[in-house]
């Protein structure tokens, strides 16, 4: 059993079979996921960036595919989170990857692959500055948008009248675009409709909190030099 409280958040179906087949890998492909790992942004976290890396990461390795080499990373992020920022423990690793019963020398290049990254990665204080990005308002999570037409009837509906007799006359069609904002609180969902003139008023915002935003990082790093 365990000597610790575990997080296994990110594990898959077949991850024992992953961490073996990690565990026999040679000294340089070791060293490819180290050099992988240190160059991911763990903040963004992009699908598009994961995926490139992944990809790349499967090409360098002999024998592992892009999911496996994506699973990887979710596997080392597990570990990570179960170690202390300032004191590396094999214990946790054997624990964490449940490799008690490997080969002296597999788990001899697990803990190594592991310590590597545990030393020099930048994971500890992205985790420290994302827990701090997710205090305070809602976070949005997910966007998405699609374009319709509202019709223009010559004359509405009213509730008194006689339904058989109505009968709706489009006169125009209008262009909108559907807004949909997901944020990090369970079941919420915001959705708005604005037209091509809100719309344009809506990105040129946006832009402009953008520029604020690059200058507001640029005068602090110079600040920080």
């Amino acid at each position: 059993m365990p000597r610790y409280m575990l997080r296994r958040k990110f594990f898959h179906p077949g991850s024992d079979i992953l961490v073996k087949k990690i565990s026999q890998l040679k000294p340089d492909e070791v060293s490819q996921i180290i050099t992988f790992f240190s160059s991911f942004d763990f903040l963004a976290d992009k699908k598009t960036e994961r995926k490139k890396l992944s990809e790349s990461l499967a090409n360098q390795i002999s024998g592992i595919t892009p999911q496996e080499a994506d699973q990887i990373f979710d596997l080392i992020f597990d570990v990570l989170e179960n170690l202390n920022r300032e004191e590396f423990d094999e214990n946790v690793v054997v624990d964490s990857l449940s490799i008690e019963d490997f080969v002296e020398e597999n788990k001899k290049t697990l803990i190594s692959l592991i310590r590597e990254i545990h030393k020099g990665t930048n994971y500890y204080d992205m985790v420290k500055i994302s827990s701090y990005k997710s205090t305070g308002p809602d976070i949005l999570q997910a966007f998405d948008w699609a374009v319709d037409f509202r019709g223009v009837f010559k004359k509405g509906y009213k509730s008194d009248e006689n339904i058989v007799e109505y009968e709706p006359k489009i006169e125009d069609l209008v262009p909108m675009v559907i807004l949909e904002f997901v944020g990090s609180t369970p079941f919420h969902i915001s959705t708005f409709q604005v037209d091509e003139e809100d719309l344009d008023k809506l990105i040129n915002q946006l832009v402009a909190a953008q520029k604020q935003l690059i200058e507001m990082k640029k005068t602090w790093e110079e600040k920080n030099a």
